[in-house]
């Protein structure tokens, strides 16, 4: 099984500058992997005439993917793809319920003096807590980012070789020897360059914008759009334990205030 992960960050008020952390993405089953890539890029191909090389991401606006097209002359593609941006969006969504995909979302709201590295610590953490319930030969591969390359490093390392989390944080015994018995390391890849991760850059953009409609009633015509396709891929929907198993709120006084959001988008 391999999990793909990658971040979003968004503000709360007008006060604070990304004070929200948002890490997420999705466990796919190995024998799933290469039949996901062709319906992805069929996607891409036969419907948004999109080259298979050419990536995709929920920010279309992202100045390196931009580049990436203008280099292949593809300028006006981009131009294009840029305005049927929640078609493809849903695209991308609606094909999850096909390969029994699992997102596991994880948001932590800076609070005092907390740090930005405890914040990506805590998120990783928690997604290593429950990714690891669902295989024992799990491989993680998330997107590249040289300056907090060490924290994922580090968040696995911990419970691998010493039990626990960097920050004590505890493991259920299944879920610790699953982690004991994978892989001893992490690995990183390029969205631009990975269709797994151009999924779950989509996939985390649609959680976080749902998070922003939550705190701040923003996005709300998109995230009614999106994000009721995308709830029942979410770890624990089918056993209604969305909020323990893959939809992660820190502090917990936040979590109410998204449970409530949610049942609305849900009901949608």
């Amino acid at each position: 099984m391999y999990f793909f992960g990658d971040n979003y960050e968004c503000e709360l008020g007008k006060i604070f500058s990304r004070n929200i952390f948002c890490y997420g993405g999705f466990l796919i089953k190995k024998e799933n992997l290469k039949e996901f890539e062709i319906r992805f890029q069929q996607i891409k191909k036969d419907k948004y005439s999109i080259p298979e090389f050419l990536p995709l991401k929920w920010n279309l606006l992202d100045t390196k993917l931009k580049k990436m097209y203008e280099a292949h002359n593809q300028l006006s593609l981009w131009k294009d793809i840029k305005d049927k941006s929640k078609e493809i969006r849903l695209d991308v969504i609606n094909l999850l319920k096909d390969f029994d995909i699992k997102i596991i979302f994880c948001n932590f709201r800076q609070l005092g003096l907390q740090k930005k590295q405890n914040l990506i610590q805590w998120a990783f953490t928690n997604i290593i807590q429950r990714a690891f319930f669902e295989s024992q030969t799990l491989q993680i591969i998330l997107d590249w980012d040289a300056e907090i390359r060490d924290i994922f490093f580090e968040s696995h390392l911990y419970p691998y070789y010493f039990g626990r989390g960097k920050d004590n944080e505890t493991f259920y015994p299944a879920c610790l020897q699953n982690i004991k018995t994978s892989i001893p390391f992490i690995c990183f890849s390029s969205t631009l360059f990975n269709p797994f991760l151009q999924v779950a850059d989509m996939l985390v953009g649609c959680c976080g914008s749902f998070i922003e409609f939550a705190f701040k009633n923003k996005n709300e015509n998109l995230v009614k759009y999106l994000f009721p396709s995308l709830i029942p891929s979410i770890r624990g929907y089918k056993e209604g334990q969305v909020f323990s198993w893959g939809f992660i709120v820190k502090p917990r006084e936040d979590e109410q205030q998204v449970m409530e959001k949610f049942k609305i988008i849900e009901m949608a």
